[in-house]
């Protein structure tokens, strides 16, 4: 090659690179406004935004200070994971399971009205259906029992509920584990032993009640409970 040919060459390079606006220097490429430029030291940054057309494939993390929108999100792997580290919450999907992790789960409609709250003191709660006129009431249900060793029957059973107002509650069971006869006792039991005459289960401002009649056989013995579970609203 002469040198007027490769002179020719680079001058005809050159007017491609003002015309087209491509500008390389160091650790910077300029096409028209856009400049990627190798400014930080793990990382290169551009100074527009970015259209993919294909694929994007990272084999590391991908960073974002703003919105991460996408019309459609799939996670694969073992054991993927949405993490918000800075409040400790976090939905694990392994194999066969889906984890939500955290403190207390609120589940709202799109106006912020809870509609369900889940947490390790209260259980599983959700709202009353229909009973926004008088105030929304959330569902809780709580369970307390007591152990019959050494109760005399024609005597009751008090065991304090710990519910402020009576009149939050909404309804209750109540149910006699008979360990002796290895029978489970609900509210009406009623067979040839009499072991249902004269029961009375209620509850008052306090307590849980149970009047057990003289004619109530064993149930006395260390081993058989009296269990309440109540539904209440908060």
């Amino acid at each position: 090659m002469t040198k007027n040919t490769k002179t020719i060459l680079l001058s005809l390079l050159a007017c491609l690179l003002l015309i087209t606006g491509f500008e390389l220097g160091e650790g910077r490429i300029r096409f028209g406004g856009a400049i990627l430029s190798d400014s930080l030291p793990y990382r290169m940054t551009i100074n527009k935004g970015l259209k993919v057309n294909g694929a994007l494939t990272s084999t590391d993390t991908i960073t974002t200070t703003g919105i991460f929108r996408t019309t459609e999100l799939q996670m694969t792997g073992a054991s993927p994971m949405i993490y918000w580290t800075t409040y400790g919450m976090n939905i694990d999907g392994s194999i066969d399971a889906l984890n939500y992790n955290s403190n207390a789960h609120s589940f709202n409609t799109e106006y912020g009205t809870v509609i369900g709250y889940i947490d390790s003191a209260s259980g599983v709660s959700s709202y009353l259906p229909g009973y926004s006129n008088n105030g929304r009431g959330l569902l809780k249900r709580k369970v307390v029992q007591s152990t019959l060793g050494g109760t005399t029957p024609g005597n009751y059973i008090n065991v304090a509920h710990g519910l402020s107002s009576l009149t939050k509650i909404i309804e209750f069971s109540a149910v006699v584990y008979d360990d002796s006869a290895a029978q489970l006792i609900r509210q009406g039991f009623n067979v040839s032993t009499g072991q249902s005459t004269g029961h009375g289960f209620f509850l008052d401002a306090t307590n849980c009640k149970w009047f057990i009649p003289a004619t109530s056989g064993n149930l006395k013995n260390a081993g058989d409970t009296i269990r309440w579970s109540i539904t209440y609203i908060e």
